[in-house]
């Protein structure tokens, strides 16, 4: 089978379209497709998508060129906020279609629809004869380190942190986050993630402090390994938290997008996560320490680590991969 990923990624998208579409790329060739990608012109692509197969296009505007793509695939997955209304039904028109939609963002009149996260089932998605939902975070998009793991070890104290912020950090807020930890904890192990979008790098190494370790465009087994190792996340409201719930990884999350919400909330309602507030909340740095004191209590992580696993068991991307090998809807 032929499948085609079309999808995005930049400074205003982010990488989260990118990734979880690699991990759904990852899961179609294990099952024996052949996957291709076709992004948007961008540098973040170019990094993330380096060992695969993909051609840049502004595809949302080449009409005539994407239909001649569409031709020859068997199956197309689309991941976009930039896909007008029409566009999206001109898909479904031409081609048989995942559309991944994590926002209830259009009533497809057919193919199939996915949404791997926990508030998936809270949005109004419209039933249709021809459209079969793949809703919740059995369907998340996880990478492939994240498929199977080990039960994360919860220590009795909190010594390491990980900072992660998406992978263009779009409000520029690791560099506060880290000054803020720095004076509120210097004792602490601090490993901050600089996704490949990053632009206030020099201003962090400024900031940071002789426990403070930087980790620069970390891989999936990199960043599979560090969640595995601290005993606490401070992360931003994306992609990422699905792969820290994953892990189990006790995680305090820091909403930087309007589009972050619903998740946040999602984890923050079933007690699995706390929250430091939104960034443009001029007290989200006291928030942020109240929330990394509370969280010292290592029975209160150990929950949280074990109702975070129970929710996402990492085979999602299989799920998904399977459901469009078998030729439904």
């Amino acid at each position: 089978m032929r499948c085609l990923l079309v999808t995005e990624g930049g400074i205003e998208a982010g990488a989260g379209h990118l990734v979880r579409n690699l991990a759904l790329y990852e899961a179609l060739v294990e099952a024996g497709a052949q996957v291709e990608f076709l992004v948007n012109p961008s540098a973040l692509a170019r990094k993330i998508l380096a060992q695969v197969p993909y051609e840049a296009m502004e595809w949302h505007v080449e009409w005539e060129q994407l239909r001649r793509r569409l031709k020859a695939a068997d199956v197309v997955c689309v991941d976009s906020y930039l896909a007008t209304p029409p566009l999206l039904d001109a898909l479904a028109a031409e081609s048989r279609c995942l559309f991944i939609d994590d926002g209830c963002r259009h009533p497809y009149a057919k193919g199939i629809v996915a949404n791997g996260a926990p508030y998936a089932h809270e949005l109004a998605y419209q039933p249709a004869p021809e459209v079969t939902h793949c809703l919740g975070p059995q369907f998340a998009l996880l990478r492939r380190p994240f498929w199977n793991m080990a039960p994360k070890l919860i220590r009795a104290d909190v010594e390491q942190l990980l900072v992660t912020l998406g992978g263009t950090d779009p409000r520029q807020l690791t560099a506060s986050v880290v000054q803020t930890l720095v004076q509120a904890y210097p004792w602490m192990e601090k490993w901050v993630v600089v996704g490949a979008g990053c632009r206030s790098l020099k201003e962090i190494r400024r900031v940071a402090d002789r426990t403070t370790h930087i980790i620069e465009t970390p891989d999936a087994p990199q960043m599979a390994c560090l969640m595995q190792e601290v005993d606490l996340a401070i992360s931003a409201g994306g992609q990422t938290l699905h792969e820290l719930a994953r892990v189990g990884t006790p995680t305090i999350a820091l909403g930087v997008a309007e589009n972050q919400r619903r998740s946040i909330a999602a984890y923050e309602g079933r007690k699995l996560m706390a929250s430091a507030g939104w960034w443009d909340e001029g007290n989200w740095p006291s928030q942020l320490t109240r929330a990394v004191d509370r969280m010292g209590d290592p029975i209160g992580r150990a929950r949280q680590s074990q109702g975070l696993r129970r929710l996402f068991d990492g085979q999602g991307a299989r799920r998904i991969a399977q459901q469009l090998l078998s030729g439904n809807p």
